[in-house]
Formats: C-alpha cells, sequence, structure tokens
C-alpha cells in the first residue's frame, strides 16, 4: 500500500536527521582524536618533533668531501630515539622560542650521500675547523701518477726502493688541483721537508720510484702511519725549524727514536750506496722538474687568454 506524501516527507526528515548526526559525530571523534587523543599516544611512544639537517635537492656528495652551509637545509621530523646523533638546526631557547642553530663548517662525509639524505652524525666526519699556520699550497710533477687521479682525490705519496721496500712519505693527503702531470698539495712544513728529502733520494738512487696511491673510501679509511725516515740532516733541520708546530715535532721525534724506523734509514742508506748515482744525476732531475713546471704554467696562461 502506497505511502503518503506526509509520510515520505517524515520517513526522510527521518534518516537525513541519522546521516546529519553520523557526520557531525565523525567530525567530533576526528576532532577529539586529532587534539587530545593522538598528542596523548605520541606522547607514550616517545616522539617528538626534531629540525634538522638534510641534503639540498640536486646535491650529492661524494666520501670525504666537505659538506658547507649552502648544501643544506632544515627539516622537520618526528623522532621517537634519542636525538644525540643528528646535526639539529633548530631548538628550544630559555623563553621556549624555537631559535636557529647554524650549520657549522668542518663536516666531511664518510661514505657517498645522495640529495635528500638526513645527516647524522655517525656519518660524517668532523674534521679541525683550525688550519695550520704552516700549512701552504705547493706543486710537484716528479711523483708518478694514478691514471684516474681526479681534484678532491686523497692520496699517499710512497717511494719504491730497488731492492723492494716500499715506504709512505705523505699519508692521506688532498689533490688541490691537476694540470696536465703536475699536482697541487696543501702541506705543512713538516710534510714539505719530509717529501723534499724523498725527492732528492728518488733522484739520487736509480730504479726507485716516488708514486700515489689512492684511499678508496677516504671518509671510512684512517690514514697510513708513515714509515719513511728522512736523512739525519733534514731531521736535523726540522728541529730547529720554527715554522714546525711543537706537536708536530714531537710527533716526529717519537716516530723517529721507534728502532723500526732507525732500522729503515740504516737500509736506505745501504740502497744509496748499491744504486746511488753522482750529483750531476740530481742536477739533471731538478732541472727537468723545473722545465715541467715552466712549461706547465706557460700551458695554464695561455688558456687563460681564451676567457
Amino acid at each position: 500500500m502506497p505511502s503518503n506524501p506526509m509520510q515520505r516527507k517524515v520517513r526522510n526528515s527521518f534518516f537525513l536527521g541519522i546521516l546529519v548526526m553520523l557526520i557531525i559525530t565523525i567530525i567530533i571523534g576526528g576532532l577529539v582524536f586529532v587534539t587530545i587523543l593522538k598528542p596523548k599516544m605520541d606522547k607514550e611512544k616517545g616522539e617528538t618533533i626534531a629540525y634538522v639537517y638534510r641534503l639540498k635537492a640536486g646535491v650529492n656528495i661524494s666520501s670525504g668531501e666537505e659538506i658547507i652551509p649552502s648544501m643544506v637545509e632544515s627539516v622537520e621530523i618526528p623522532v621517537t630515539t634519542n636525538l644525540t646523533d643528528f646535526i639539529l638546526a633548530k631548538r628550544q631557547d630559555q623563553t621556549g622560542k624555537i631559535v636557529d642553530i647554524g650549520f657549522m663548517s668542518g663536516y666531511t662525509s664518510k661514505v657517498d650521500l645522495k640529495e635528500g639524505t638526513i645527516l647524522t652524525k655517525s656519518m660524517l666526519n668532523e674534521g679541525e675547523n683550525e688550519i695550520s699556520n704552516s700549512l701552504r699550497y705547493v706543486e710537484y710533477n716528479m711523483i708518478t701518477m694514478p691514471t684516474t687521479l681526479d681534484v678532491g682525490s686523497f692520496i699517499d705519496i710512497r717511494l719504491r726502493l730497488p731492492n723492494g721496500q716500499d715506504l709512505i712519505v705523505v699519508s692521506k693527503k688532498e689533490i688541490a688541483n691537476v694540470y696536465g702531470q703536475t699536482i697541487g698539495l696543501n702541506l705543512t712544513e713538516d710534510e714539505i721537508l719530509i717529501l723534499n728529502s724523498a725527492i732528492v733520494e728518488r733522484y739520487i738512487i736509480t730504479a726507485s720510484e716516488l708514486y700515489m696511491t689512492t684511499y678508496v673510501e677516504p671518509g671510512t679509511q684512517t690514514a697510513a702511519k708513515y714509515t719513511y725516515m728522512p736523512t739525519s740532516e733534514v731531521i736535523a733541520l726540522m728541529n730547529m725549524d720554527e715554522n714546525i708546530v711543537a706537536e708536530a715535532r714531537a710527533a716526529l721525534a717519537s716516530l723517529y727514536a721507534k728502532q723500526g724506523v732507525t732500522e729503515i734509514r740504516g737500509q736506505i742508506n745501504t740502497i744509496r750506496n748499491q744504486y746511488g748515482e753522482a750529483e750531476s744525476n740530481i742536477e739533471a732531475g731538478i732541472q727537468a722538474q723545473i722545465e715541467a713546471a715552466q712549461k706547465a704554467r706557460k700551458d695554464y696562461l695561455s688558456g687563460l687568454e681564451g676567457y
């Protein structure tokens, strides 16, 4: 039996009222969850909001590369663990206000990092901010270079002797510049003197070679220990050189006092007597080095004329 219009209107109003009440209930329930229940649940889980740093879009970092402030940006993330491993971008001051901390330079990456990576202290090395007063930029062109050497590579410089001995002269240095067969390095006074000693011995001892090896993962690999011992004349000069800081001088004195290192110097002297050339060989080698440096400089200046 069909219902009259009045009954249908009452029934529709009833269902509409139920629907409206259901919608209102859902909205109120959502508001209660967001404003009351969720904060309580987050607090129970120990979740906090932290402002940390991540690499900007398009910024990819290689192992051993320094990270500077322009490479990073602040981002807000929920954290349920200890914050000590994160590099914080903001903090709460005594008044409760959120203030910027700022990203400090001096961090280098232990591994390759892709854009968008959240930075943590466990993936970074915190380098020294203070540069040694004796640090100088120097160039060399008599050291055998790896085929794939690039600016930013980290290298050891080694002296290979004709009896098979292989000695570490300079350890874990970043290539600052590469031009043809010439490399640029930033070295301290003691490193310059030690390397100069090895260069002279490379010219004296026939069939010896001064060459470079590169680090595969410089961010995680520690620097190799020095095994080369310079001549007694160079050591005496280093002891008097005021440009060498006291800490470096003490470390070198401790190293050279070890029995094994002293024996190495005796072995090098023996090899010099067996394979040594006259002083004319040193003069010829240094002259070739000077001419190569002059040519590299001329080519460099010629290249600038095109700009």
